[in-house]
């Protein structure tokens, strides 16, 4: 077995060889003078299984994953595992208006080209995986998220909306504390509207989790909310952190401590998700 990755996910491919206890490609990335994309798999991975590692956020993320999955095939992989661990486009996973794509299923389909399974780590809107048949699945983080937390003692889980409740209340669950979620209207694409909690947390600790930390907005207003409804520890906790627009900074206003999975790399990825998507991975070898 080896991990091959696209540029996006290095850090985290590392680390899952490291528990997957095997290496990982070597692979050669550059731009022709023309920009276009070149990439080269140097090692041969004859016969072997291949776990291809790639947060796809950017459309040169996705035009990578592509390019090295086949070279992978040249290269006579005999199975390839995927994992993406930020699946981008999700949100697009209906026709809206006429003369939209299904984005997410381009994605999908063209990652199941090559791959023989494949992994996503809390996509945005499981129903995206529909189409699949059960060969993209999605990926629990709620166990890494709690060992994370346990430390600061939380009174409560607290989603920003409805959405993520689910995910509040299994974080909770395993914390042992109460959770909630608040109302949130949207006004228009960048902009959100939260209600103060229903619950009395005056005094208490809380953390803020949700899927995505994008511009932040919603978690701006919420920690806002929470802040002036008297809570006297709060943190925020996503699995994924884009952290457009200076929005950590702007979410550090209130928070004690922002911390998000290291799906993506940035400086708050201080969740560890390689040990779980390990051990979906074990479970298909």
């Amino acid at each position: 077995m080896i991990v091959a990755s696209t540029s996006s996910s290095t850090t985290l491919s590392s680390l899952l060889a490291k528990n997957l206890m095997c290496g990982t490609a070597n692979i050669t990335r550059k731009r022709f003078p023309d920009g276009e994309m070149y990439v080269r798999v140097n090692d041969s991975v004859d016969g072997q299984t291949v776990v291809f590692v790639s947060s796809i956020r950017t459309d040169s993320d996705f035009l990578e994953s592509l390019l090295i999955l086949e070279a992978l095939g040249g290269r006579r992989a005999d199975r390839i595992i995927a994992v993406i661990p930020y699946f981008g486009y999700a949100r697009q996973h209906l026709r809206y208006l006429e003369g939209e794509p299904i984005s997410s299923y381009v994605i999908g389909r063209s990652i199941l080209d090559y791959a023989e399974i494949a992994f996503s780590v809390e996509i945005h809107d499981d129903s995206a995986l529909a189409p699949f048949s059960g060969r993209i699945k999605n990926i629990n983080t709620s166990s890494v998220f709690a060992d994370y937390l346990r430390a600061f003692n939380l009174d409560f889980i607290i989603s920003p909306d409805d959405g993520g409740r689910s995910r509040a209340d299994s974080i909770a669950r395993l914390l042992n504390c109460g959770s909630m979620n608040l109302d949130k209207i949207r006004i228009d694409p960048t902009r959100t509207e939260i209600s103060k909690p229903d619950e009395d947390i005056s005094g208490k600790r809380a953390v803020i989790v949700d899927d995505i930390i994008s511009t932040g907005g919603t978690i701006i207003n919420a920690s806002r909310i929470l802040k002036s409804s008297g809570v006297s520890w709060l943190s925020i906790a996503a699995v994924h952190g884009i952290f457009l627009n200076q929005s950590a900074e702007k979410i550090m206003q209130n928070a004690s401590d922002v911390a998000v999975s290291n799906t993506i790399d940035t400086p708050y990825s201080k969740i560890d998700v390689s040990p779980v998507i390990s051990e979906y991975i074990k479970g298909e070898i």
